[in-house]
């Protein structure tokens, strides 16, 4: 059982990767959890390169988290369930007028 992360603008900097799989996903598996397992194995870089602490408290306004192309805010933020099989993108956003 696998999820798959991609990775846009920072993240992918930071990670020096297009994206990444996530074995053993269990019914545990949250938002939080996949951004703890990401952190863990970039060794600190990822939250670092989004603007985020460890505590994940506060994310910018410019980060985004999409779990089957819907946005986290949206559904439950970072308590937010991800099933084998899900595709997460993490990034950073651009918006402008």
């Amino acid at each position: 059982m696998a999820i798959r992360v991609e990775y846009i603008g920072a993240a992918a900097r930071a990670t020096g990767t297009a994206g990444v799989e996530i074995e053993g996903v269990d019914g545990s598996f949250t938002v939080r959890r996949v951004l703890e397992t990401l952190d863990t194995r970039t060794e600190g870089r990822l939250l670092r390169a989004l603007g985020m602490d460890d505590s994940m408290a506060g994310a910018p306004a410019s980060f985004g988290v999409f779990v089957n192309g819907r946005n986290y805010h949206l559904l439950d933020g970072l308590d937010t369930p991800v099933a084998d099989g899900d595709v997460v993108v993490v990034g950073t956003l651009l918006s402008g007028g």
